[in-house]
């Protein structure tokens, strides 16, 4: 019997590295834990892509929080997206409410938080919502233009 695949320590087991809205949705690794998330939305933040960026053919999003809706929507740890499993295309990337995992958090406040990758489709993006992701779109973080090998800022 053949052994099974291993996945890169990135994607999220069973959903990344497909072309279906459902294989675009990142999370870190359950259990994973980082440095203190980042806040996401000051106004220190815009410009400043440190904390979302390109580094040898990966997407890099730090670990960060957004709050929003009276709850706190956060990531961990690193999400890292190798382009090499994307299309040649741009993509709208959106921090979203994941509720693939299993939240054992007892601050019902906090929520946890994943990295959506938005397509373009008949002229208009993409929403988690429209499809079976089971996620909510929480905020739009930039856009990735995975030919070009850049982001850009919303």
């Amino acid at each position: 019997m053949p052994a099974a695949p291993t996945l890169p320590r990135y994607l999220y087991p069973g959903l990344a590295g497909g072309a279906a809205a459902v294989h675009r949705l990142y999370a870190p690794r359950p259990a994973a834990t980082g440095v203190a998330p980042r806040w996401f939305g000051h106004a220190a933040d815009r410009g400043d892509l440190s904390w979302l960026h390109l580094e040898d053919g990966t997407l890099r999003v730090a670990p960060f929080q957004i709050e929003r809706w009276g709850q706190r929507f956060a990531s961990p740890a690193e999400i890292a997206i190798a382009l090499s499993t994307l299309g040649a295309t741009r993509y709208r990337i959106v921090a979203v409410h994941n509720f693939r995992v299993e939240d054992r958090n007892p601050d019902l406040d906090t929520c946890p938080a994943a990295i959506f990758l938005a397509q373009q489709v008949d002229g208009r993006w993409e929403e988690a919502e429209d499809h079976p992701v089971e996620c909510r779109s929480v905020a739009v973080l930039g856009h990735l233009e995975v030919a070009a090998r850049r982001i850009i800022l919303p």
